[in-house]
């Protein structure tokens, strides 16, 4: 009697991460060029076009006594609206090909042989790098969610950096300074611009530090998660416990580190004039 015996099934592909892995490099490449090709207005996203289309167009705002913004002005806020929001949707993607790539390498890890010391020590380095990834992939998205919000103050280092400015901007971008600290009051008069200027840099902080709040309490209740787990985890299992230690402490640094950041953008929100003065004095930054 002849037995029929089934072959071995190959093993499966991993392709998973492998598909994984390939959508990162792709989606830096999107990142970087996707936005000046799919915000359209094509001169606006060609090198030096931001900067050469909004210092007129905050100097004729400045001069304008209406205090609603120009056309011009709008112009370039919607833009940067655009561009921006499609910088969340990528950095979105690329935070989650991310996130899961982690959890996919931490999971191999645990299941690797012990005597396997190579492929550990890969997995391991890997398993490091990709949360840090992840955390910079994370800040990218948070800062491109507040911009899109508030677009206008994302457009001010456009008057200071790059080429040096002209007299007419010059001059404006001076009254500004003294407006701002105080002393130059021209009747108590007060450009729109200017007003408009202060308060959309105040709300633009209010908002960041309102995102960055949110990424705190995630952080932090990620690290209570994964400390629960870590307590519950047999003392002989000294691999998954160190893996739970390792995103246990990552999530508490985070978290404290975001809660500076949500004081700081608090403090600047509730007195904007400063910070602004130090970004059009070519010092500061958001």
């Amino acid at each position: 009697m002849t037995t029929m015996t089934t072959p071995p099934r190959a093993r499966a592909r991993p392709a998973a991460p492998i598909a994984l892995i390939a959508m990162v490099p792709a989606l830096v490449i999107a990142f970087v060029l996707g936005p000046p090709r799919l915000a359209g207005d094509r001169a606006l996203g060609e090198r030096g076009g931001m900067e050469a289309a909004f210092r007129p167009a905050l100097v004729d705002y400045w001069r304008s006594r209406d205090p609603g913004q120009p056309p011009a002005v709008q112009r370039l806020v919607d833009y940067w609206f655009r561009w921006h929001l499609i910088k969340i949707g990528i950095a979105a993607l690329m935070l989650i090909v991310l996130v899961a790539l982690t959890v996919m390498l931490w999971r191999a890890f645990l299941r690797t042989d012990r005597r396997g010391a190579g492929r550990t020590a890969a997995l391991v380095s890997a398993g490091v790098a990709l949360p840090i990834a992840a955390l910079f992939a994370l800040v990218v998205l948070d800062a491109n969610i507040n911009t899109t919000a508030v677009p206008f103050p994302a457009l001010f280092p456009f008057l200071v950096d790059g080429a040096a400015p002209d007299p007419v901007l010059a001059g404006v971008l001076e009254q500004a300074r003294a407006q701002l600290t105080g002393s130059h009051l021209t009747g108590g008069y007060t450009p729109p611009a200017l007003d408009d200027m202060v308060g959309e840099f105040a709300r633009y902080h209010t908002v960041l530090a309102v995102v960055a709040a949110g990424t705190m309490v995630a952080f932090a209740g990620l690290a209570v998660v994964l400390w629960r787990r870590f307590a519950r985890a047999a003392r002989a299992d000294r691999r998954t416990r160190g893996v739970l230690g390792w995103f246990g402490a990552v999530a508490v640094v985070a978290a404290v580190l975001t809660a500076v950041f949500v004081v700081a953008n608090v403090t600047v929100a509730l007195d904007p004039a400063p910070d602004l003065l130090a970004l059009l004095n070519g010092s500061g930054d958001f």
